[in-house]
């Protein structure tokens, strides 16, 4: 028998004000924060008999979730392609192919 830790999320759990307000530092609206909010307490209460879904801090595992998220949205930088090596060609339907000179 495996004894859980934590506590499980209050089913009417919501957001601080300064749960709230970090999220507007992260650029998130109400409604956004209010989502969040929501996923978070179905994920709990998907998880509730699980280790994974008790928490000691409820607030802190919003803050990591809006950040998360924020992360995961976040555009990847534009990164050009390196210049192929000598003897390749671009453009070539073969350029995987090295070019043998002669």
């Amino acid at each position: 028998m495996s004894l859980l830790i934590g506590k499980a999320l209050a089913e009417n759990w919501q957001p601080s004000d300064d749960d709230r307000d970090y999220g507007h530092k992260l650029g998130f609206t109400n409604g956004q924060i209010d989502e969040f909010a929501e996923d978070l307490r179905l994920w709990a209460a998907a998880n509730a008999h699980r280790q994974v879904g008790r928490k000691a801090n409820w607030n802190a595992a919003f803050r990591g979730w809006m950040r998360r998220t924020l992360a995961n949205t976040r555009p990847v930088a534009y990164q050009a392609k390196p210049p192929l090596p000598l003897g390749y060609e671009r453009g070539n339907p073969d350029n995987w192919k090295r070019k043998v000179t002669p």
